[in-house]
């Protein structure tokens, strides 16, 4: 787990044993992911998620 800017980035594994964590009255069928036009995926390189997360906050 690694975090930066107050974004947190979770491994598949990380991201399961987080939610197999929380005390639940109901069966997690789907998470849902938000997206956004701006960044584009074009303009991530594999390591710059923390960047990327940031300018989306800035920008807003």
């Amino acid at each position: 787990m690694k975090t930066k800017f107050g974004f947190t980035l979770l491994t598949i594994a990380e991201f399961d044993a987080w939610l197999n964590s929380l005390h639940l009255a109901r069966t997690i069928l789907t998470v849902q992911e938000h997206h956004t036009y701006s960044p584009s995926y074009s303009q991530f390189n594999g390591n710059n998620h923390f960047e990327l997360q940031q300018g989306m906050k800035t920008t807003m």
